[in-house]
């Protein structure tokens, strides 16, 4: 089969299969882009030529065979969640791009970015992540440093870095309650007010990263929250859910997985969210 694209008021072609899905990854082949083959389809945007194809490929589905036990509604294992939007849809609705499954609802806004060269998100990888939370740690440091002083003034057996060596008292009990709830609140809410208001923290602004959706939308203040919490989890682990950053494709540590969230880099130019 051979295809054609329009190009001004000029035709196109004739291209085979990959040499089209190569011109659709150079961003030559836009959504809008007219597109037709030498059989069966005549001139339909590039948009409209994935959606067609997302829902034959549903309608093509072998119906059971005799004897077998039909599927239920709504009970089909070959699930899979788009890239962009973050919801699940059954696999034979999603289409492939570069390792990415895309529904046919994100497809015309991802063809756009392929044509304006944005498609592929750069995101931040272990390494850069793990310097921004060593900045933040940092920042934390002073006023968690600022109130263990203050106590260990009034509890002359604990230490600046909230380390107690006497006998437990009522008082010492409640300086301890309170250097641990600290010692928690604090990046708690730290995490979720940055994220929430500026999607990043002082760290990752220093090295110019985001916290997004996966639609590239702006993290709310209850799913910074819900990260926040959820990175708790990826600290109990062993650090286990920090290091699953290095080997995601998409750099995502167990909070980002919990959390629906990315790790990007801002590209050079690029307006803040």
């Amino acid at each position: 089969m051979k295809w054609f694209y329009l190009e001004g008021s000029g035709e196109q072609g004739p291209f085979d299969k990959e040499m089209m899905q190569e011109l659709v990854r150079q961003g030559v082949i836009k959504n809008d882009t007219q597109v037709r083959n030498d059989r069966d389809l005549g001139w339909t945007t590039y948009a409209r030529l994935v959606e067609m194809a997302s829902n034959s490929s549903s309608r093509s589905q072998k119906p059971p065979a005799e004897g077998e036990q039909p599927s239920e509604p709504g009970t089909d294992l070959s699930t899979d969640r788009c890239s962009e939007c973050g919801d699940h849809y059954a696999a034979s609705k999603l289409v492939t791009y570069r390792g990415r499954r895309i529904c046919s609802s994100c497809s015309p806004a991802l063809l756009q970015k392929i044509g304006q060269g944005l498609a592929e998100d750069q995101y931040a990888g272990f390494w850069i992540r793990f310097l921004a939370k060593f900045i933040d740690g940092l920042i934390l440091f002073i006023p968690l440093m600022a109130f263990n002083a203050a106590l260990a003034f009034r509890i002359p057996e604990m230490d600046f870095l909230g380390n107690y060596s006497g006998d437990i008292t009522t008082g010492a009990a409640a300086g301890l309650a309170l250097v641990y709830l600290l010692q928690v609140a604090l990046p708690l809410g730290y995490s979720t007010f940055f994220i929430g208001r500026y999607a990043a923290t002082p760290g990752k602004l220093m090295l110019g990263l985001r916290v997004i959706q996966p639609g590239g939308g702006r993290v709310s203040y209850s799913r910074a929250l819900g990260r926040s919490l959820a990175e708790l989890l990826s600290r109990i682990t062993l650090y286990i859910g920090y290091i699953m950053a290095g080997f995601d494709n998409e750099k995502r540590a167990l909070h980002d997985h919990i959390a629906g969230t990315r790790v990007i880099k801002k590209p050079a130019g690029g307006k803040s969210l």
